[in-house]
């Protein structure tokens, strides 16, 4: 019997959540019951396509910008260089567009995938931005088949806020791979190799240099906590477009001191339990915040922004969240405060982690299955 074919369509698969989920998922497959395929808008070579490609995964690009007249056109041609059995694409806006023209292509099974709470900045968006979105989403309501979503505010986002009525739509949590966090790490040689000051109480933030994870907001933040604690440190994973703003943000703030700026690594769970002390997310908007899951499956406190949706709470008292319109102060007071916490217990915190939607094996399961229904 041949596999069931899956083609995901993305627009890079370097380290950031979505990506590293579709990863984990990705390894453990059957081959000879599951294959992946993915379709990339990035034209550069992005950091999982290596083992991609050992994995058997076949890997397509479409160089069209979303919104060119012949980005339909491009599309078309990558689904007709295939057989899959599903197009299930994570470009959130422009799925609507990706499944119009899979529908077109003959792909039997149409997935869109909501990653992210888009709402408010989709209501501050201007008149072709709203356009361009009112004309996804009518599209993606007569082409999709079924839909996934991050949390229900993610779900409000791209299905709409009634889009528990429609049985096509469900919420599927992203799972995360649970045994580097039951690694023993050595702290101070990690340091060292990280060039973290001796004595450093370091408070760690993963994400993309993109306006929604909020950097700006956490040097303020950085600012008013090493006035009050010079100890302070920060430790910051990922790359993207805003990291020379960033650091040069850090420079005229006279904070590069305090600053580690480590970019994109393979060793983010190791970073997590050997480097950090405590977890900042100060978020401008979230779909959940895979991060944060990541965080407590290390055992840090978690200070993060109330955007992010309660149901990224696993371990109880690891998250406090602060209204984005509170003062710097205020959050590097609830910073100071988690950092007097004591690390959580690893058995307990992996075995909360293992129980919940998060695990990789629930959250590929339930993936998995659906799948395969909406094959039958």
């Amino acid at each position: 019997m041949k596999p069931l074919r899956v083609l995901h369509v993305v627009g890079g698969m370097n380290r950031a959540g979505i990506e590293t989920w579709l990863m984990h998922v990705t390894r453990g497959l059957d081959r000879r019951e599951v294959a992946f395929d993915f379709l990339l808008h990035d034209p550069r070579e992005t950091a999982y396509e290596p083992e991609l490609r050992d994995l058997g995964c076949g890997i397509l690009r479409v160089s069209e910008s979303k919104h060119s007249l012949f980005y339909q056109a491009a599309l078309a041609r990558c689904f007709e260089s295939g057989r899959w059995d599903i197009v299930h694409s994570h470009e959130h806006h422009t799925t609507g567009t990706i499944l119009r023209a899979a529908a077109r292509s003959g792909v039997p099974v149409r997935i869109a995938h909501s990653h992210n709470d888009t709402a408010r900045a989709d209501q501050r968006a201007g008149v072709p931005r709203r356009l361009f979105n009112h004309v996804n989403r009518r599209w993606l309501e007569r082409h999709a088949d079924a839909g996934f979503a991050a949390s229900p505010a993610a779900a409000a986002a791209l299905f709409g806020q009634r889009w528990q009525d429609d049985a096509r739509w469900r919420v599927l949590f992203c799972g995360i791979d649970l045994s580097p966090f039951a690694a023993r790490v050595e702290h101070a040689e990690l340091r060292q190799r990280l060039g973290i000051p001796k004595g450093a109480r370091v408070i760690g933030h993963v994400g993309r240099f993109e306006e929604q994870k909020n950097h700006t907001f956490l040097i303020e933040i950085a600012r008013d906590l090493v006035a009050r604690d010079p100890n302070s440190h920060f430790l910051l994973v990922g790359e993207g477009r805003l990291q020379p703003a960033v650091r040069a943000r850090t420079d005229r703030a006279g904070l590069s001191r305090y600053f580690t700026f480590a970019g994109s690594r393979p060793d983010v769970p190791e970073l997590m339990l050997g480097a950090m002390d405590a977890f900042l997310f100060p978020s401008l908007y979230e779909g959940l915040g895979i991060a944060a899951i990541e965080a407590q499956a290390a055992g840090l406190p978690c200070i993060v922004s109330s955007v992010v949706p309660r149901e990224a709470d696993v371990l109880p008292g690891a998250i406090a969240r602060l209204e984005l319109r509170r003062a710097p102060g205020e959050w590097a007071g609830a910073v100071i405060a988690a950092l007097s916490q004591p690390r959580f217990d690893a058995s307990l915190r992996l075995a909360a982690l293992e129980a919940s939607p998060f695990s990789i094996g629930r959250s590929a399961g339930a993936l998995l299955d659906r799948y395969e229904t909406l094959v039958q």
